[in-house]
């Protein structure tokens, strides 16, 4: 399995208090092989649009955003959705910067990494 994190895993984390650069290393040879195809889907998410593996649960979430009972029906809009939507690009998008100088990366996903960052 390809994992992908936010700053280094506790294990890396020991690493790097024992060598600095290693568990830098370490991370970036673990994230190497992540598949394109996600990083792409994760730079366009919209929670809107998202699934979940139960309805209730995608509906309670769009409730929670935008502060309504989390029984009620969702609403169709919503500014707490963009807002959302745009803050969960620029997190993905800030853990797939490392990603920016792969040459199978195109200039289409850097651009939508760097759109999604400036957002």
């Amino acid at each position: 399995a390809q994992v992908l994190t936010y700053g280094l895993t506790q294990e890396e984390e020991t690493m790097e208090e024992r060598s600095p650069g290693a568990g830098s290393r370490a991370k970036a040879a673990r994230e190497s092989g992540f598949p394109l195809s996600v990083l792409q889907a994760a730079l366009a998410i919209n929670v809107v649009q998202a699934e979940a593996s139960v309805e209730v649960d995608r509906e309670r979430i769009l409730n929670c955003i935008t502060g309504r009972p989390l029984n009620a029906t969702p609403l169709p809009d919503h500014v707490g959705y963009e807002e959302t939507t745009q803050r969960l690009r620029a997190l993905f998008a800030a853990t797939l910067w490392q990603f920016s100088s792969l040459p199978d990366l195109g200039n289409t996903m850097r651009e939508q990494l760097s759109k999604s960052l400036r957002a």
